[in-house]
């Protein structure tokens, strides 16, 4: 049963099924789903023989293995313990497990990697803390966002990834007794591979039920929520700014990828631009060159209403990556002008990265508008969702390819301030 020829009635029933078999997940309900302060609250509230969860030292026992480490009964674990240093002034460690004769810190990444100069600041303040404490011996874990930072923190000496804490976490599940708190935990577990650990991208069934069949659900009075889809667009951004750090010296862009902190679920573009590419003097704000990654919910789902200067786009959920130039002037002087700038490698490097020049665009479907008064060349990624990694795959060719621009918007930008 079809309302229309690509979209089935019969596979959203089927979407639908598998959806609600499916449960709520208290972190994603709150939204903090890979927040590090929360996540290591409740960490700490894990570990700690005297929590209220009833299980003793069995979880922190597991926890400590992880990193090789064997404690005697320990006499508290305190999240978020702030330390006093003569030289470094007060320090924030995220746990901090003390017992009869040691005292051990745990540097805790659920998002961004930890700097070694400031992991080294840490542990020399945790060891001075432990010499006013009778003495005691002093070592500092590091639990890292990534798996990869196994072999490249090489300035930690107790290491472990999430993976194996989880596991170990895992194998105590039935110390807990109330139902509340085996709840809790398995959300927490849940949680910590969903949105900590996976490193592959991947749109669930539920995002996949509301991107494409949302008016449908309209129309049957079924409510889906988006929190779904909004996550995994999020993943999806952070997994393309981990890239781009990697790969670009980031420190000479502006926009939403020079950033220290993950992208938010509620995170619906991302722009990229270099802030001397005002084409007027003195000018602040937003350059009027930039590329902008469009993820918003009326690109990212069905709809069928793009008309006038959105035409261009089709009523598939899509990602759109977009060069933006600034100019609503019948003229379109501005454009124009860059048009003649570019060489035809350029031009010949914007086709094969996916890009077309949206005032074509509009004419081949016929719109009355001549062009749209946001952005000039346009790469439209249609969301495949059996292999989001075309998904990503697209993104970065598009990243490539307006960084590749970066001379040419250069020398135009400032061609264009010297002449006007």
């Amino acid at each position: 049963m079809q309302k229309d020829g690509i979209r089935d009635l019969s596979e959203m029933f089927a979407l639908l099924q598998e959806v609600q078999g499916t449960g709520t997940n208290i972190f994603e309900i709150l939204d903090i789903e890979d927040h590090e302060k929360r996540l290591t609250r409740f960490l700490a509230w894990l570990l700690d023989p005297d929590g209220s969860h009833n299980a003793r030292s069995a979880f922190l026992d597991v926890f400590l293995n992880c990193f090789d480490i064997q404690v005697s009964t320990p006499d508290n674990v305190k999240y978020l313990e702030v330390l006093n240093s003569t030289e470094h002034g007060q320090v924030e460690i995220d746990l901090v497990i003390e017992t009869d004769t040691q005292i051990i810190g745990v540097k805790v990444k659920t998002t961004h990697t930890e700097s070694q100069t400031k992991f080294e600041k840490e542990a020399v303040v945790l060891r001075e803390h432990a010499q006013e404490r009778q003495e005691k011996a002093a070592e500092m874990l590091y639990l890292p966002h990534l798996g990869s930072e196994m072999k490249s923190a090489h300035y930690a000496e107790h290491i472990a990834t999430w993976h194996q804490v989880i596991e170990a976490l895992q194998e105590c599940r039935g110390e807990l007794e109330a139902g509340h708190d085996i709840a809790l935990f398995d959300d927490f577990i849940t949680n910590i591979n969903k949105h900590v650990i996976r490193q592959q991208v991947s749109f669930s069934k539920e995002s996949e039920l509301y991107l494409k069949y949302r008016d449908y659900l309209e129309d049957f009075e079924i409510d889906i929520n988006a929190d779904s889809y909004q996550n995994d667009r999020k993943d999806i951004y952070n997994h393309l700014w981990q890239w781009f750090e990697k790969t670009y010296d980031t420190d000479r862009w502006g926009g939403q990828l020079d950033r220290s902190r993950k992208f938010s679920k509620n995170t619906r573009y991302i722009r990229l631009y270099k802030n001397d590419w005002h084409l007027t003097e003195n000018s602040s704000g937003r350059p009027a060159f930039t590329l902008e990654i469009q993820g918003m919910e009326k690109r990212l789902r069905w709809y069928d209403d793009n008309e006038g200067d959105d035409a261009y786009r089709p009523p598939e959920p899509h990602f759109e990556m977009t060069v933006a130039l600034n100019d609503n002037t019948e003229s379109q002087k501005r454009r124009e002008a860059y048009r003649e700038y570019l060489a035809d490698a350029d031009r010949e490097a914007l086709r094969d990265g996916g890009f077309w020049d949206v005032r074509e665009r509009l004419n081949e479907v016929n719109s009355e508008a001549p062009y749209n008064k946001y952005h000039m060349y346009s790469k439209i990624i249609h969301i495949d969702f059996a292999d989001p990694n075309k998904v990503v795959t697209e993104l970065k060719t598009g990243l490539r390819t307006f960084v590749a621009l970066e001379e040419s918007i250069d020398e135009f930008s400032k061609d264009w301030r010297n002449s006007h």
